[in-house]
């Protein structure tokens, strides 16, 4: 069936008011604090810059979860992230920064195979579970808290809380976008608790 001019504007200003409600629903959902005393923070990796050091992105997360280990609110931090374009392992420069910071070495955790987000909840799962660890506050941008959620739980996690940043740039508004496909995509994900086939 053709659809003309008139028919193709309004398909247009319905997608713009359904994007418009998604992405508020993402950010008003994000920003609920969730804070809270857990046994682990897991910082999720991002762009390491040319020169070695973390993008104003990922110190942003890097500080937020300092802040939450400073607070007392953690006492084991887990950094996890893969090998960026600039070639820099992100969990070995996340784990860098966090030990120039004053954090103990021993109470940081490297994953160095968090190439995404699931790979991360799968990755850390296997050390919560090892480790016989329950509640785990995650770490990282606003607009990426429910999608990490989802990971987390996908993975069987079952006590969470997260925390973000107060850092916002331009090109949050491209994030936003992704997550609008990337959510709905991680919610249709069988759950696959680890230690299971």
């Amino acid at each position: 069936v053709a659809i003309g001019k008139t028919g193709m504007k309004k398909l247009f200003i319905i997608f713009i008011f359904v994007f418009i409600a998604y992405a508020l629903a993402i950010f008003i959902y994000a920003i609920i604090p969730k804070e809270d005393k857990a046994d682990i923070a897991i910082i999720l990796g991002n762009e390491v810059l040319a020169n070695g050091q973390p993008s104003p992105r990922l110190a942003a997360r890097l500080n937020a979860g300092l802040l939450a280990y400073k607070n007392g609110l953690v006492a084991l931090i887990m950094v996890s992230g893969g090998r960026g374009v600039s070639g820099f392992d992100e969990a070995t420069v996340m784990q860098e920064y966090l030990l120039h910071a004053g954090i103990p070495a021993s109470a940081i955790l490297v994953d160095s195979h968090g190439v995404d987000t699931m790979a991360t909840a799968r990755n850390a799962m296997l050390i919560v579970h090892n480790m016989k660890l329950h509640k785990i506050m995650l770490v990282t941008q606003y607009f990426h808290i429910p999608r990490s959620l989802l990971a987390f739980r996908n993975m069987g996690a079952k006590d969470l809380c997260a925390t973000y940043p107060v850092y916002f740039e331009w090109r949050d508004i491209y994030s936003l976008v992704r997550e609008l496909i990337a959510i709905p995509v991680y919610a249709l994900r069988t759950t696959h608790t680890v230690g299971s086939p």
